[in-house]
């Protein structure tokens, strides 16, 4: 039986290739919120998925709150 592909893989290759500081395509802009909204936003639920509501929420809160500073000060 051979090895199945697990999902976090993706995540990694996608995070590698387009969202990490030394990406080998970094995104910008519109593109750039989009990846964040998906890989930050699944995080969440899938913290909430497991039963840690209260982690989701502030991981979620924490999330909003980085990106609002960062808009403001760039």
């Amino acid at each position: 039986m051979g090895a199945r592909p697990r999902p976090a893989r993706g995540y990694v290759a996608v995070w590698a290739l387009f969202g990490a500081p030394g990406a080998q395509v970094p995104l910008h802009g519109a593109a750039r919120a989009v990846l964040d909204l998906v890989w930050f936003g699944s995080a969440a639920v899938l913290l909430r998925a497991t039963g840690l509501r209260r982690t989701a929420v502030v991981f979620a809160l924490g999330y909003l709150l980085t990106t609002a500073v960062h808009l403001v000060l760039s």
